[in-house]
C-alpha cells in the first residue's frame, strides 16, 4: 500500500467521522425540540383538562344544589373556583412573562449589532474606541504615584516581582 493511499484512507475515515458527527448533532437536535414541543403541548393539555373538569364539577354542584345539597354544593363549587383561578392565573402570568423575554431583546440584540459585524467579530471600530479609552486613561492616570508595597492583595514575593518590574 502506498503513501498516497494511505493518506487517502485516513482523509475517508475522517470525514466519515465528521458526518457522523453532523448526523449525531442533527438527532440530537431533533430529540430536543420534539421533546420542547411536547412539553409545551403536555402544558396546554393539562391546562385544557384541568379547565374542563372544573367546568364540570361547578356544573355537579348546581346539580347537588338542586337535589338540595347546598351546603355540599357551595364547598364544591368554592374549592374548585379557587383552585381553577389559581391554577389559570398562575399558569397565565407564567406564559406572559415567557413570551415578553421570547418575543423582545430590549435593545440587546441591536446593540451587539452595532459592536459586531456579519460573523460576529467585534469590529475595528469598536477595538479602537477601547484602546483610545485605554490609552486616555493611561495618560490620564501617569502622574498619580502608585504604591504597590502596601497592598494587601499581592504576596510579599509578587510584591517584590512588582516592584523588580518598575
Amino acid at each position: 500500500m502506498s503513501v498516497q493511499d494511505k493518506i487517502n484512507k485516513i482523509k475517508n475515515k475522517e470525514i466519515r467521522i465528521q458526518e457522523k458527527a453532523k448526523e449525531k448533532a442533527k438527532r440530537k437536535e431533533f430529540r430536543y425540540n420534539v421533546l420542547t414541543q411536547n412539553v409545551y403541548s403536555t402544558t396546554k393539555l393539562l391546562v385544557w383538562f384541568f379547565s374542563l373538569n372544573s367546568a364540570a364539577w361547578i356544573w355537579c354542584s348546581y346539580i347537588l344544589a338542586f337535589l338540595d345539597k347546598t351546603q355540599i354544593a357551595e364547598s364544591l363549587s368554592n374549592t374548585v373556583c379557587t383552585i381553577v383561578i389559581g391554577q389559570m392565573v398562575g399558569y397565565l402570568l407564567t406564559k406572559t412573562v415567557e413570551n415578553i423575554f421570547k418575543y423582545n431583546d430590549f435593545g440587546i440584540k441591536s446593540a451587539i449589532k452595532k459592536l459586531t459585524d456579519n460573523d460576529g467579530n467585534v469590529t475595528e471600530e469598536v477595538v479602537s474606541d477601547i484602546a483610545e479609552t485605554a490609552e486616555d486613561i493611561v495618560n490620564s492616570s501617569a502622574d498619580v504615584p502608585v504604591n504597590i508595597s502596601t497592598s494587601s492583595f499581592f504576596e510579599p514575593e509578587d510584591i517584590d516581582n512588582l516592584n523588580n518590574i518598575q
